[in-house]
């Protein structure tokens, strides 16, 4: 995985675009503890789905979104074997357009 540190705002930017902000948003921001490389344990913030919201069982991401993942994993260098792995999740193709 990766941590990105970003900006206030670009955080806000992230967070409404995964519905943060609405009545019933679909993740709720959640602190962890994570280690980085280098050994050191630093505090970050994660979206976890809300209950009312979670499935009985894992779903595909849309293609957009498995895309960004694994282009994010390219840009940051993440271990090859892990990018290969991300490729590999199944995804749902978007409807065609009538």
């Amino acid at each position: 995985g990766a941590l990105i540190k970003l900006k206030r705002e670009d955080y806000d930017k992230l967070w409404r675009s995964e519905g943060g902000g609405n009545r019933s948003p679909g993740y709720a921001e959640v602190e962890v503890e994570c280690e980085t490389s280098s050994g050191d344990t630093v505090r970050a913030v994660a979206f976890r789905v809300v209950q009312a919201r979670k499935h009985s069982r894992d779903i595909a991401p849309s293609l957009r979104y498995r895309n960004l993942i694994v282009e994010g994993a390219r840009k940051l260098g993440v271990p090859e074997e892990y990018q290969v792995a991300l490729e590999r999740i199944p995804k749902v193709l978007p409807l065609p357009r009538l």
